[in-house]
């Protein structure tokens, strides 16, 4: 499918929007990212319980694959 923002009449205008509007969502991405890891690091820090049970889980995860490739 075609960007209908990449296309105008003398073919400046309508590119630029379109790599404006790109570099937006590229940022957008960028900063939910972020976000979404600050707003982790702060779950964590106010409840230490949930660190410990994430840190178990890995363990056991990795425990499992070490195990499965041994066989």
């Amino acid at each position: 499918m075609c960007n209908p923002l990449n296309y105008s009449a003398d073919g400046g205008i309508g590119g630029d929007i379109a790599e404006n509007a790109d570099a937006v969502i590229r940022w957008q991405s960028v900063a939910q990212l972020f976000n979404q890891g600050r707003t982790r690091e702060k779950t964590i820090a106010n409840n230490p319980d949930m660190l410990i049970r994430e840190a178990l889980e890995h363990i056991q995860t990795s425990l499992a694959a070490v195990q499965s490739s041994l066989q």
